[in-house]
């Protein structure tokens, strides 16, 4: 994961703010074996049984990591 750099804050601060109109969680499942990914869905079960699928087409793939999307806006405060 790359750093990013901070600007200096110059007495400001920020607040950070669910966005609205997004689902507050999504979830996705990634291979560990060849990067696959199950693209997100508000339910865990979907991405599931996609991980299940994979591993019956290809046997050696058995390793998997969950994502969790949650969307986050930053808000300048004065």
């Amino acid at each position: 994961m790359t750093e990013h750099p901070t600007a200096p804050l110059n007495h400001l601060t920020s607040a950070l703010v669910k966005i609205m109109g997004v689902p507050e969680v999504t979830h996705e499942l990634e291979c560990l074996t060849c990067s696959a990914r199950s693209g997100q869905n508000k339910e865990l079960e979907p991405t599931r049984g996609w991980a299940r699928r994979h591993s019956a087409g290809i046997p050696s793939h058995t390793t998997y990591r969950e994502i969790v999307h949650r969307y986050w806006q930053a808000s300048l405060l004065k």
